[in-house]
């Protein structure tokens, strides 16, 4: 089995919001994180609501296809 080597880099929580589960009942968000490699910006939502617009946070994510990322440590 081919061990795929992950890379890490700072990104920043920035303005964009995606709702939680019944978010349209509740008003329930998470914003985005926001990374760049080789001058490409890649952004997902955190899935964690205690972030907040401009907090940073450290990024994994595999060196061949960066789209495929996650937060690798909390505040």
């Amino acid at each position: 089995m081919k061990i795929i080597p992950l890379k890490q880099t700072q990104g920043l929580i920035i303005d964009e919001k995606e709702p939680q589960r019944r978010g349209f009942i509740t008003g329930a968000f998470n914003y985005y994180y926001e990374f760049s490699v080789k001058d490409k910006k890649y952004s997902n939502p955190s899935y964690d609501d205690s972030y907040k617009i401009g907090d940073t946070v450290w990024v994994e994510y595999n060196e061949s296809f960066p789209f495929i990322n996650r937060i690798k440590s909390q505040k």
